[in-house]
């Protein structure tokens, strides 16, 4: 065979190769009941434009869809959907399929102990809620290589712990972004599972390193299992915590703080 046809032949498997990667994306934007139409509008749109970038087939959704087996990866943005999560969504971890949720701070309140709902009817711990600081390190996993890199979140929401999954951000208060992969939810050990708790920043407009974080969440949640990917991050490493009496103190007038912020920037 000539080089000229082997390296056709070559080009020929890898763009076939390429082409059954392609995964079913369904995006939930739910833009017509937001409260913050404009946020999820923008939200919904960069999402199904970064899964597009990588080849995947987007379907965008008003409401989550009676059946959401036939897709690979589930996105449901509605940040401030109260509804339980349970259900459907645990059956699709189960099977082994990859759901991301969107939260936010506290003046969602119940999106997030819905999100809580799920990851604990899922094995992956019991979660409790903790005001976040704007600026927080990402982890390895989504730092493209940067020791230290941040990300710079909006009034976001996070966690005290992440469970038995690992924080993709990290602050002295815990984290606002966190990943089970397959192994790490107990009740659903085939699933793969995301918790992002602000949906500013995958608005699509809040800088490159905002935007380089939202496609590096959609290349995490498509690499490889969790066993290849160390041991979770573990917070205490990374900065040192205030005493146990002082944490919720802080947490409390912190978050009060935000929930002013993120109010102030709805009514510009």
């Amino acid at each position: 065979m000539s080089i000229r046809r082997s390296i056709a032949a070559a080009a020929l498997v890898l763009a076939s190769s390429q082409a059954a990667k392609a995964d079913t994306v369904y995006v939930i934007g739910g833009v017509s009941a937001s409260p913050e139409g404009e946020t999820s509008a923008q939200v919904t749109a960069n999402v199904a434009a970064l899964e597009r970038a990588r080849g995947n087939a987007v379907q965008i959704f008003a409401d989550a869809p009676a059946d959401v087996t036939l897709a690979d990866t589930v996105w449901d943005l509605r940040f401030y959907d109260r509804r339980g999560l349970t259900g459907s969504y645990l059956s699709y971890l189960q099977g082994g399929g990859s759901l991301i949720l969107v939260g936010e701070n506290s003046f969602y309140a119940g999106r997030n102990d819905a999100i809580f709902g799920l990851v604990a009817q899922a094995g992956g711990g019991d979660l409790s809620y903790s005001w976040a600081p704007d600026v927080q390190t990402l982890a390895p996993e989504v730092a493209g290589g940067a020791a230290g890199a941040t990300v710079a979140l909006t009034g976001a929401g996070g966690t005290f712990t992440p469970g038995t999954g690992r924080f993709l951000t990290t602050s002295l208060w815990g984290g606002s972004a966190i990943a089970w992969r397959p192994g790490d939810l107990t009740n659903a050990g085939a699933g793969r599972l995301t918790a992002i708790f602000d949906a500013n920043v995958l608005e699509g407009d809040r800088g490159p390193g905002a935007q380089a974080f939202a496609g590096s969440v959609i290349d995490f949640v498509a690499s490889a299992p969790a066993s290849d990917l160390g041991a979770p991050v573990d917070v205490v490493d990374i900065v040192p915590t205030p005493g146990p009496a002082t944490l919720p103190l802080l947490a409390a007038a912190l978050g009060a703080a935000a929930l002013v912020r993120r109010r102030r920037r709805l009514t510009v």
